[in-house]
């Protein structure tokens, strides 16, 4: 369920974590069975706190329901730079 809190529309992270928990359980199967296949997961970043948020910094992270806002891919390219780096996929 979101709430309206200001401008910033919310839902708890423990919501979140259980919506996800049935496909990160099938995605961390696989990784620990295949050599080469590596999970990128940027959740933290995205919901840093027990609340998550759509806006962060006063700037909306996502454009829509499913896609980060343009801003919030930059911010995420270093972390996605260094999980490759230590994966040794660069």
């Amino acid at each position: 369920q979101r709430s309206v809190d200001g401008l910033c529309l919310t839902q708890p992270r423990a919501w979140h974590l259980l919506a996800r928990q049935p496909v990160m359980q099938v995605l961390s199967e696989v990784s620990s069975s295949a050599h080469n296949f590596h999970v990128f997961d940027p959740f933290d970043e995205l919901c840093p706190g027990s609340v998550c948020c759509w806006f962060q910094q006063g700037r909306p992270i996502w454009r829509d329901d499913s896609h980060l806002s343009a801003w919030k891919s930059a911010e995420l390219s270093s972390a996605l730079l260094a999980f490759l780096s230590a994966n040794q996929l660069l």
